[in-house]
């Protein structure tokens, strides 16, 4: 999570991600890869179904 986040906020990856439409539908495809590997863990844990909405809003966010 953390990684993409840096990937953003790097300048000339926010600009690619900008202009570059292929660069946009990458970015977009990992995230939603990362959001699929959340929604598979299983829910075991009040706490842990919380942290999971917590990532899931952050990479929504993004």
């Amino acid at each position: 999570m953390t990684h993409f986040e840096r990937l953003i906020q790097r300048q000339e990856i926010g600009d690619a991600l900008r202009n570059d439409g292929r660069e946009r539908i990458k970015m977009n495809e990992a995230l939603m890869e990362m959001l699929l590997r959340l929604d598979s863990m299983p829910e075991v844990d009040p706490t842990m179904r919380e942290l999971r909405r917590r990532v899931s809003r952050q990479i929504i966010g993004l």
